[in-house]
């Protein structure tokens, strides 16, 4: 439809994209069921993030608004939204009465149709004013531009991003029919969008390139130390919360978890342990589970990782001295993670590979060459950082600029 000419709109609705997002962050789960983490005194130690699970899910946030006229007073109460699917792909959505001239909408065509329901001879569509023009976008015509933006609408903002949309589209009609298109200021913005879009486009392109199934199972077969896991049992022993006027004793305090140990070692349960430990230091929370479930390399803190993949099935290690308490674990099985299960993060990590390996071999078929009187001489610190604004690289062409994962305590 014509209306699509004005699609400079999708990058307005782009950077409010928040309208793909609902209120409640989401997280990325741990490859296998684990328990909640010690509660009351029990802090867990700091762990690096593996490489193990899939992508975390974005976070999410409600939609934030587009330019548009103000709305004054309270904003109304989200209705629920009805279900779309009886809504025929042809059927409009969104009809714009009055708005047929300018170069970014144009008039609907209706035939006039006859009583017996043949098409009059000559009937076009009425152009006598203003009243008879409109604007009519379909189903399809609204979810076709909306594919585009590759983010769902959660249903209680699919009226409101539809407003926003009709603001934004008044506008632009208005901005078409006064001739802005021509203004130069306008032009080039408009070559500016069309090189952000296109560098987009690109960047989507070489991540959505399909990895074949022989080079995810060769390095999965490359890889075996990454994709290691144990099943782990663990006992935490809190350290006693310090009395008024009196230090821990810390050598109680070791010998306590030492004796645990001793004891899980010897096959007594570690449920049994566990409450046991908690009411020796008088701890009045909830001890947490012991059963830790699979546990792959990069979900432990360091230092106890390295021994604990080391130890043999049933085997129990040494307390492990945190600032809260002593960590007990024990081995209970030991193995691989499958191929299914590892799938699709091997995929996305060789995708990511490909295209930075692509953006490496674009940026070296190209020399830049920069008027030093007019931009001044290169950075001469290495790895300074450009500011903000057009530039090279993945987040000049609309990728995100890599950063390190925080650090989580363990599950």
């Amino acid at each position: 439809m014509a209306f699509l000419r004005g699609f400079l709109i999708l990058a307005i609705l782009v950077s409010a994209c928040a309208f793909a997002q609902v209120n409640t962050p989401v997280t990325s789960q741990p490859q296998t069921s684990q328990p909640p983490a010690p509660t009351q005194n029990a802090p867990q130690p700091s762990a690096s993030q593996s490489a193990s699970p899939a992508a975390p899910a974005p976070q999410t946030q409600p939609p934030a608004p587009t330019p548009g006229p103000p709305h004054e007073g309270p904003a109304p109460a989200m209705p629920s939204a009805p279900e779309p699917t009886n809504v025929p792909p042809n059927a409009p959505v969104i009809t714009l009465k009055g708005m047929c001239s300018g170069t970014a909408a144009k008039p609907a065509v209706a035939a006039t149709k006859t009583a017996a329901g043949a098409t009059a001879p000559g009937a076009t569509k009425s152009t006598a004013g203003a009243a008879d023009c409109k604007t009519v976008i379909t189903r399809a015509d609204w979810e076709r531009m909306l594919a585009v933006i590759n983010r769902p609408i959660p249903p209680q903002y699919r009226r409101q991003i539809a407003e926003q949309f009709v603001n934004l589209f008044e506008l632009s009609n208005a901005g078409a029919k006064a001739g802005l298109e021509k203004d130069p200021k306008v032009q080039e913005r408009l070559k500016l969008s069309r090189i952000q879009v296109l560098g987009n486009a690109y960047m989507e392109k070489m991540r959505d390139e399909p990895v074949s199934e022989s080079a995810i199972d060769a390095f999965y077969k490359a890889n075996a130390a990454q994709f290691e896991e144990v099943t782990l049992k663990r006992v935490y022993v809190p350290k006693p919360a310090p009395a008024e006027g009196k230090p821990v004793d810390d050598a109680a305090s070791k010998a306590l978890a030492q004796k645990i140990r001793d004891r899980a070692a010897a096959g007594e349960d570690f449920e049994k342990l566990q409450k046991e430990a908690y009411e020796t230091v008088s701890n009045k929370g909830t001890p947490p589970p012991t059963d830790l479930g699979a546990k792959r390399r990069g979900s432990l803190p360091p230092k106890h990782e390295e021994d604990v993949f080391k130890l043999k099935v049933g085997e129990v290690s040494p307390p492990y001295d945190e600032q809260s308490g002593f960590f007990i674990y024990k081995v209970e099985k030991k193995g691989e993670a499958s191929l299914d299960s590892v799938k699709p993060e091997i995929e996305k990590r060789l995708q990511e590979e490909k295209t930075k390996e692509a953006l490496a071999k674009l940026k070296d078929s190209i020399t830049p060459v920069f008027n030093e009187a007019y931009f001044g001489p290169a950075p001469s610190a290495a790895g300074a950082e450009p500011p903000a604004g057009p530039g090279r690289g993945p987040a000049a062409m609309g990728g995100e600029k890599p950063s390190a994962p925080p650090a989580q305590p363990p599950k």
